[in-house]
């Protein structure tokens, strides 16, 4: 299970509405043209980029449909587990957690 602190916006009905900070847990890799020398692709290489780049596509069209199938399941729906508090000091918000 993963747990986030999120900030409750509003309430309707049985629902309320939250607000969380997105956080990455992927490190941002950025490419470089420098890094590598230009020449003229080989037919095994353009072979193998195409087909990587047909399992990628592939990947995506699975992730899609398994996405529509499990939008609706309440298993994967997000959970308020508990109430976090918060206190206040002065240039300094303690946040404690009440279950």
């Amino acid at each position: 299970m993963i747990e986030e602190t999120a900030r409750v916006g509003g309430l309707e009905d049985d629902f309320a509405w939250v607000e969380t900070q997105r956080k990455s847990t992927v490190p941002l890799v950025r490419s470089t043209r420098a890094a590598a020398p230009r020449r003229s692709l080989t037919t095994t290489e353009g072979l193998t980029i195409l087909s990587g780049l047909g399992g990628l596509a592939g990947g995506f069209a699975w992730l899609r449909h398994y996405a529509k199938k499990i939008a609706r399941d309440p298993r994967y729906q997000p959970v308020i587990i508990r109430r976090a508090t918060a206190s206040v000091s002065p240039g300094n918000t303690v946040f404690s957690l009440t279950a």
